[in-house]
């Protein structure tokens, strides 16, 4: 079973938010403060890191910092959850994030993303991404940079018209 760290104010509303969507391979964990995150990412890796960032995302520059600076941190993927607004692109470009889906985005979006980034079927876990029918889905995520999972080029033959990770 995969395990989904949720580090943010709202980690709880997503994690369940998720869990509705469909993340039944998953185990999902869940930080509201940074700290907090930190100590379980040390106690328990998760497969995959999401952030919740509040504002411009500015908030998530040391988190993102800490968590990099650890030998885990290095390998982890990291889906950034942030407003809508053309600065958080840049944070995670900047960052070394995986990826960027705006919290407009539904849950069975993130989840299609996450996939993507780990390398796992959708089909495993949630709902294809030809039946999201979110009306952002086309600007959902905005890849940044290879992640370590291999999502650039990873030559992926399922229907990306929904959600794209380069």
């Amino acid at each position: 079973m995969l395990r989904i760290l949720i580090i943010g104010r709202e980690s709880t509303t997503w994690a369940k938010n998720l869990e509705s969507a469909g993340a039944d391979a998953f185990s999902i964990a869940t930080a509201n403060l940074p700290a907090q995150g930190i100590r379980e990412l040390e106690k328990t890796p998760p497969d995959i890191l999401v952030l919740l960032a509040q504002g411009t995302g500015a908030n998530v520059r040391p988190l993102i910092a800490a968590i990099r600076l650890r030998p885990l941190g290095s390998l982890l993927p990291i889906l950034l959850l942030a407003p809508p607004l053309a600065t958080q692109m840049d944070v995670a470009a900047e960052l070394g994030i995986e990826a960027y889906v705006s919290t407009d985005a539904s849950p069975e979006e993130v989840l299609h993303v996450m996939a993507r980034l780990l390398e796992v079927p959708e089909s495993e876990f949630a709902a294809p991404a030809s039946t999201v029918s979110h009306p952002l889905a086309s600007q959902a995520a905005i890849p940044t940079k290879s992640g370590p999972a291999g999502a650039a080029g990873s030559g992926a033959s399922q229907d990306d018209s929904e959600v794209e990770v380069l």
